[in-house]
């Protein structure tokens, strides 16, 4: 595993978003803030695929994926002891399993140093090889501080 620039592992990362462009836009920002993006699914049969073939830390999942929960796909990462971190355009939490909603989940637009920081954080605390969900559940602000809500979308 290549080195983060603070001289840890560069934690890897499986982003599963159906917009094309938004998954693309999101494979740019987190290879900037240090992040390796292993893998990119827009479907949840792809995703699954990965899931089960790929060596990551912390799966990025978008919630809807073409008008289909992402819940397989999550349920799959916690099986083999990942972590997560939802990114949702909707408030549309409520169709994941109250277990799921432990994550971390991000209101799209999303600002780029927020998504960063929190998946910092869950790298940080489940370390390379993943590890328990977190305690507290819920949807982080991800306004910019200007009150701007550009971002990820």
């Amino acid at each position: 595993m290549p080195n983060h620039p603070t001289g840890g592992p560069r934690p890897r990362l499986l982003v599963v978003e159906d917009n094309f462009t938004i998954a693309a836009s999101l494979r740019v920002l987190l290879q900037r803030f240090g992040f390796d993006v292993v893998g990119m699914a827009g479907t949840v049969a792809t995703a699954l695929d990965l899931v089960a073939s790929r060596d990551f830390d912390v799966a990025v999942l978008d919630i809807d994926l073409h008008r289909e929960p992402v819940t397989a796909v999550a349920l799959a990462v916690e099986q083999r002891g990942g972590s997560m971190v939802f990114l949702s355009g909707y408030g549309d939490a409520d169709v994941l399993p109250s277990r799921l909603r432990a994550y971390p989940r991000l209101q799209k637009p999303v600002d780029p140093g927020t998504l960063a920081a929190v998946l910092r954080d869950v790298f940080q605390r489940d370390g390379a090889t993943g590890g328990d969900r977190p305690a507290s559940a819920g949807a982080v602000g991800c306004r910019a501080k200007d009150g701007t809500t550009s971002g990820i979308r």
